[in-house]
């Protein structure tokens, strides 16, 4: 690949590693929990839906003037994945529309993970955040209500031939 171009779910990973972030998970039925690697935590169809979710309303938030141009990635209904979603990233590049997708990858990374105050982050903890989004489908779109720090956003998806329901959560170990 050109070197010019980076994957937004690379660039996520390396900010994540950069800030020295580990992941850990519940083990089945022990008290125990295991140390998830940070490119598998931020995987496409684990934890990297919940960061792209929240990089569509930073989108929204700081870019209002851009409304239908969206941060650049694609949502697929899988069931098998974590919360039942996986994210394709946009390949970024150096134009200003990247530039901006970038910061929104970053803002809501930060956002969501937190990583000024914290070190070890708990996959569970994650899906309970998405399940406190209250996230509801309409149509062939996510829609997330607004808080008060976030304006609603509508996310379309796409969903697998014979998918057409919302997408449920599932804690793996």
């Amino acid at each position: 690949m050109d070197n010019r171009f980076v994957c937004g779910g690379r660039l996520l990973r390396r900010l994540a590693s950069d800030a020295g972030l580990t992941f850990t998970i519940q083990e089945d039925g022990q008290d125990r929990r295991s140390v998830v690697a940070c490119d598998d935590a931020l995987e496409s169809n684990v934890l990297g839906p919940l960061i792209a979710l929240q990089a569509e309303r930073v989108w929204q938030a700081l870019f209002p003037e851009y409304r239908g141009f969206v941060s650049g990635a694609t949502f697929t209904v899988q069931p098998e994945s974590l919360v039942g979603l996986a994210v394709n990233w946009p390949l970024l590049g150096r134009d200003v529309a990247s530039l901006h997708r970038m910061l929104a990858i970053a803002r809501a990374a930060d956002s969501v993970l937190d990583w000024d105050r914290r070190q070890v982050i708990e996959v569970e903890e994650m899906v309970d955040w998405y399940q406190r989004l209250q996230v509801q489908l309409q149509d062939d779109v996510l829609y997330l209500p607004a808080t008060p720090e976030w304006p609603a956003t509508r996310v379309p998806l796409i969903f697998v031939e014979g998918e057409r329901q919302l997408p449920q959560e599932k804690i793996h170990a």
